[in-house]
């Protein structure tokens, strides 16, 4: 008997039917909630509606009418009985101390507060909501994940199109997202230019397709597990096919290695499938065939030496050495001013005419997600990015007692994100973060029920559910 099958709540407890795998909505509701949040994660780096300017970004409004048609379906009634998760208190305090840090450093620094601190976590929250509602079993999850990451071969695509030149492609990402990068190297006349797609940079675009892949993986992982027939994983391993192909189309090493091990990882618990196998071999077939001399520029590019390398690195890839330089002569300096709040938001923010801000920087970033969150929240907003991954990690362990190996191209995921993180920032940028705990949102119902499983056990073992029952029957 699974352990889906064995949880009990007792008589009378407040979880009743949450601990039931007994679907709660069709195939068909999870269909249309998937998929309108796979596109709110498809379009984040988009600004606004084109030609309807005054309304919130696309991606903004997705979510809410996610919320809103999961709100208005029978697993609505059910919002009221669900228990707050690790992951709640997590981004709760997350969100409110990083508002009052802000306001602090504001008033600290006498420079304005970034309007955005007060919602930009807020969508990526509310994200977890639809799918922990709707989602009671297995095949709920695979409806769920297969219409929730669709739209991620649409965003493969444009990237597709977007490095191929494909004309008016680059012009309308620049007059429609937030992608000033990409608005440079084209302003500057560069040749080197790397897809960004709807995401809006080209890192970010990598970790959200590295989040998609693994997505992808759990899937087929799921179909094996229900010895489901082969043809019904056909149309995911396509996807996972066009998945890589897009993030080949980023240049971008740090997540395109992420994306390779998470695809190992899926190789190694799924085995060897001609057809699997083909489809990998064709996608990096394909992507070498039009982006190897790309790709060997940007091999190239790490033996050379920059004006931002120290010689003494000259050892080092030239992307790591100029990190390394940068980090020792501006961002810790900085950071070491003001250890425990950082400076602000937009401390990296240069048009900005601030009265206080750190002397060490030039550079437009601190290239690291750890960096980044010191030099702008200082300690104590670290701490908290600490406790959300440990809460993620938390969630996807319990997930794992219900689903199995499943979830193993998850647990490569994060491995793989916070590794990549430390060179670039992933888990608080537009791009990985709506998609990632969209997914993270999914697994807390089995999350949930592995815990609630353990608990009753704790129960039975100490004889508190047969003085529960006893009570119950008298």
């Amino acid at each position: 008997m699974s352990l889906l099958q064995s949880v009990r709540p007792s008589p009378g407890g407040k979880d009743g039917d949450l601990l039931s795998d007994v679907s709660l909505v069709s195939k068909a509701q999870i269909r249309v909630i998937g998929f309108v949040m796979g596109l709110a994660a498809a379009l984040v780096g988009i600004t606004s509606v084109p030609g309807l300017t005054f309304l919130p970004s696309p991606s903004l409004m997705l979510i809410v009418l996610a919320v809103i048609i999961t709100l208005l379906s029978p697993a609505g009634s059910t919002i009221g009985r669900h228990r707050l998760t690790i992951i709640d208190a997590a981004f709760i305090a997350t969100i409110i101390a990083r508002i009052f840090i802000e306001v602090f450093n504001a008033v600290d620094l006498n420079h304005a507060v970034y309007s955005a601190i007060a919602y930009g976590q807020i969508p990526v929250y509310l994200m977890t909501w639809p799918p922990r509602l709707i989602i009671r079993n297995r095949d709920d999850l695979g409806v769920f994940l297969r219409a929730f990451i669709w739209p991620a071969a649409l965003v493969a695509i444009v990237a597709l199109l977007q490095l191929l030149r494909f004309p008016g492609v680059t012009e309308w990402l620049i007059a429609n997202a937030k992608s000033d990068g990409l608005e440079a190297r084209v302003a500057e006349g560069r040749e080197d230019l790397r897809a960004t797609s709807t995401i809006g940079h080209w890192i970010y675009l990598g970790g959200y397709l590295a989040v998609a892949t693994a997505i992808a993986g759990v899937d087929l992982l799921l179909n094996k597990a229900a010895n489901k027939p082969r043809l019904a994983s056909a149309g995911t391993m396509v996807l996972l096919g066009i998945l890589l192909v897009g993030q080949i189309t980023t240049l971008t090493f740090a997540t395109i290695a992420v994306a390779l091990a998470v695809v190992a990882v899926i190789v190694i618990r799924i085995g060897i499938r001609p057809i699997f196998a083909i489809l990998i071999v064709a996608s990096g077939f394909i992507a070498w065939s039009v982006f190897g001399e790309q790709l060997q520029y940007r091999i190239d590019y790490q033996a050379t030496t920059g004006q931002y390398d120290d010689p003494a690195l000259a050892w080092l890839p030239s992307t790591i050495a100029y990190r390394l330089t940068i980090w020792d002569t501006e961002t810790i300096p900085a950071w070491l001013i003001r250890p425990w709040t950082g400076w602000g938001m937009q401390v990296y923010n240069f048009d900005l005419n601030w009265p206080q801000r750190p002397q060490s920087l030039a550079w437009l970033s601190p290239e690291s997600q750890w960096l980044s969150t010191l030099i702008t929240g200082g300690l104590l907003s670290l701490a908290l990015l600490i406790f959300l991954l440990i809460a993620t990690f938390v969630t996807v362990f319990r997930a794992r007692k219900v689903l199995g190996k499943a979830l193993s191209p998850v647990t490569a995921l994060l491995v793989g994100l916070v590794v990549a993180s430390t060179i670039s920032s992933l888990f608080t940028a537009p791009g990985p973060p709506m998609i990632l705990w969209g997914l993270i949102g999914a697994l807390i119902p089995f999350a949930q029920r592995a815990q609630a499983g353990r608990r009753l056990a704790d129960e039975e073992a100490s004889g508190t559910v047969v003085e529960r029952t006893s009570g119950a029957n008298a």
